[in-house]
């Protein structure tokens, strides 16, 4: 569990080797690429050694070797550049920032093809990814630092040694036009620099244009002299190229600082509050918001350090670099140092909001109109929750006077399972993310988007929406469409996917807005592209296809072909994932919730549910039984037709439960049966009723009183639109579903087994 300030470092290795480069300042490699150059009869930086034909001069070992060792020689010298990079005390510096750092996910100003973030993270990442994180990562240690995997070290020292070469001045081969031979390797550096400046170079034409004429040019050259003119342009063509991506770099970093600013503040208004309610950690949280500003202080010092950079090669400018990195450094130590300490306060709040919570539900409860009117029967368990409920309490009162996280934990999980047996009785979890630095307002979004929900959906929702990014998830919550798509799945979703996902849900977003400003008619496609859910890598392949709709390389209507496609590919990996139970029920299904909440008493076949398909009676009874308490006897049943029935268990329970109305178990049941079996399994009978409701249902009709009860419960309310029930046609399995679910929660307190109470509070 940690809290970490959103302060995101700006200055990249890259950016510094690029700042060098453009000075002129090369590293090891480069240096011994420059040793070995040898130029024309000019005069200019011209280097002669008495070498044999076939021979090189190398500076660096002041010797002549034979071309075809020359290579190996660099090979060697470039090894040995490595090494001097890592004894460099600033490239050091850098690697000791790896081993402590943690990545928090990019926010969108950094995802735009910002390059330094990804290959070269030398910095250290601040985030306040949670305000309670619960659970581990092994992806982080024991401190909330990311883990360096070997892998990502590896790509970052070649991406450190590709920068060192494709940054430097273009330098051509030797003199040996002469020599056929020697000629064709003496151009192959010169036409590999161009390919890579090309590519570099696509969004600019002209420069594209330029370099593929210069390539040409080099390939019909008949002189030396002729090449020797041409590896001046690229040379010059390097330079232009470099200082674009100086400028680019800066541009990003200009950006990224004025992004954490923003997290800054929202950071300092969350610390301002918890700073009222903990006067006692008043003196420390005002010091650490004094860290806090004078990070984004020294951050604004490097970026004009590094504007400064492009025009002078004075070796103080590098220092002061330095200098303003190691002052960070020390102030982001103890800024790591700070969250802990208030982490443990935090945490003793949290519980005790927890159970003042219980409390103020109870005393709710026993004051409403539903207790007062409960039947005797009824009031006596809802006193057995109750009596439950308080002793928890006391428990949990007594875990946090002793500073037991570990009972603290264990009262917790007990009283959240008893709030999902008696929902009835403790009502639903609060929403009081605007206590830990939430824009106002954001509790009343969240309660009205989860305020259908079942008490366990939203509580583990809750959980989720606390172990994510706070800056993110307020940033969705401006768009009902998107959070409401997010807030369906997001409680299903394994932990260390859940981060990318709302990563990606945001940039659907931006992109569908940016793409709106200019094309209206993406509004149709609204409902595909923002409520929906798209998955794993699909979720990938629609946000490059928006990149391409944004700047018109793809239509409308080829990205509307697409979304099928993706779904599917979604729906798979949904359901691999335990996203969602079947696959034929995706997230966004009318009865998706029903069927999730239900998925320990529903069978699919081949990974599908067929909510399509009809039910038959004996797998309406096994769902009713299961779902409403009563499950299974080991008896034979009397029933002649379920005898030798897979279903033989439920019958006998039903026999023995008594007044249950029992069919033949391969009968397609109707809607009225259904509303039958429901009451007498979990009422045992319906409420007499003098007034239809439905226009389809007469109160002559043997199944009147029980649509009728079923309404009061509000498990039915008729077809949409129409005052229609159509009790004598057959049900399929997804309005069973649906039915099963709402009566599960409507007679929650008539189905509890008070004796599970007893177990709960001694277990």
């Amino acid at each position: 569990m940690k809290n970490k300030v959103s302060l995101r470092t700006a200055i990249t290795l890259a950016t510094i080797i690029s700042a060098l480069l453009v000075l002129g300042v090369s590293t090891g490699s480069q240096s011994l690429k420059l040793a070995a150059l040898l130029s024309d009869d000019t005069g200019k930086n011209t280097v002669k050694h008495d070498c044999k034909d076939g021979e090189f001069w190398i500076e660096e070992s002041q010797s002549c070797v034979f071309e075809d060792n020359q290579n190996e020689n660099h090979d060697q010298k470039d090894n040995k550049g490595d090494k001097m990079k890592k004894d460099d005390p600033v490239n050091k510096d850098d690697k000791d920032h790896q081993d402590k750092k943690f990545f928090d996910n990019k926010d969108d100003s950094m995802d735009k093809g910002n390059k330094m973030e990804k290959n070269f993270k030398n910095e250290k990442n601040f985030k306040m990814e949670k305000d309670f994180k619960t659970g581990k990562d092994d992806k982080f240690d024991d401190k909330g630092n990311k883990k360096m995997e070997d892998t990502d070290t590896m790509k970052m020292n070649d991406n450190n040694d590709n920068m060192g070469q494709n940054n430097g001045d273009h330098q051509g081969p030797n003199n040996c036009f002469e020599d056929s031979k020697c000629r064709e390797k003496s151009l192959k550096q010169d036409l590999k620099d161009i390919e890579r400046l090309i590519k570099e170079s696509k969004k600019d034409q002209s420069l594209v244009d330029e370099l593929t004429k210069l390539k040409e040019d080099l390939n019909n050259a008949k002189s030396q002299d002729e090449v020797d003119s041409i590896r001046e342009k690229i040379q010059e063509i390097q330079r232009k190229v470099q200082n674009l991506r100086m400028s680019k770099d800066i541009e990003r970093m200009q950006k990224d600082l004025d992004n954490q600013k923003k997290h800054s503040d929202k950071d300092k208004k969350f610390l301002e509050k918890t700073k009222k309610d903990n006067p006692e950690l008043a003196d420390e949280i005002d010091k650490q918001m004094e860290r806090m500003d004078k990070v984004i202080e020294l951050q604004k010092k490097m970026l004009e350090a590094m504007k400064s950079m492009g025009q002078s090669s004075d070796p103080e400018d590098w220092d002061s670099i330095n200098s303003i990195r190691e002052e960070m450094d020390n102030l982001r130590e103890e800024m790591d140092n700070f969250w802990p300490k208030l982490q443990k306060n935090q945490d003793q709040n949290m519980s005790g909001r927890i159970l003042a919570d219980v409390e103020k539900e109870i005393a709710k409860f026993q004051n409403s109109p539903e207790y007062k009117n409960l039947s005797k029967e009824l009031k006596i368990k809802a006193d057995e929750i109750i009596a439950t409920a308080k002793s928890l309490v006391e428990e949990g009162k007594k875990c946090q006077k002793d500073e037991d996280e570990e009972c603290m934990m264990s009262v917790g999980d007990k009283l959240q399972e008893l709030g999902q047996r008696a929902e009835t009785v403790l009502g639903q979890p609060n929403s009081d993310f605007e206590d830990r630095g939430y824009d106002k307002g954001s509790d009343a979004k969240i309660e009205n988007y989860t305020k259908d929900m079942s008490r366990e959906k939203k509580t583990e929702i809750l959980k989720s929406i606390l172990n994510s990014d706070p800056s993110l998830m307020q940033d969705l919550l401006k768009d009902e469409a998107v959070v409401k798509s997010v807030l369906r799945v997001l409680d299903r979703m394994p932990k260390e996917f859940q981060s990318g996902f709302l990563d990606a849900k945001s940039k659907i977003r931006d992109l569908y807005n940016e793409i709106y400003q200019t094309n209206p008619d993406i509004l149709n496609s609204k409902e595909d592209i923002l409520d929906y859910n798209y998955y794993g890598t699909a979720q990938d392949e629609l946000i490059s296809a928006l990149g391409k709709v944004l700047n018109k390389s793809m239509t409308l209507a080829e990205l509307k072909g697409q979304f099928n496609e993706w779904k599917d590919s979604s729906r798979e990996a949904k359901a691999k994932d335990g996203v969602i139970s079947f696959k034929d029920v995706d997230d966004n299904a009318w009865y998706n919730e029903a069927v999730e909440g239900m998925r320990n008493f529903l069978k699919g076949k081949d990974g599908r549910y067929a909510g399509e398909d009809r039910l038959s009676y004996a797998e309406a009874l096994k769902i009713g039984l299961e779902v409403l308490g009563k499950g299974q006897s080991s008896n034979e049943p009397s029933y002649p037709g379920a005898k030798n029935h897979w279903a033989k268990g439920y019958y006998a329970e039903a026999e023995k439960s008594g007044g249950i109305t029992l069919l033949d178990p391969d009968h397609f049941i109707t809607r009225g049966e259904m509303s039958r079996l429901i009451i007498e399994i979990a009422l045992g009978g319906p409420q007499n009723h003098s007034t239809a409701s439905f226009s389809d249902l007469s109160v002559s009709d043997k199944f009147f009183n029980f649509v009728e009860t079923l309404k009061d419960y509000g498990i039915i309310s008729g077809d949409k639109g129409k005052s229609t029930v159509r009790p004598n046609d057959t049900l399929n399995r997804a309005e069973a579903a649906k039915m099963f679910f709402k009566a599960s929660k409507a007679f929650q307190l008539q189905t509890l087994n008070t004796e599970d109470l007893k177990n709960l509070v001694t277990k």
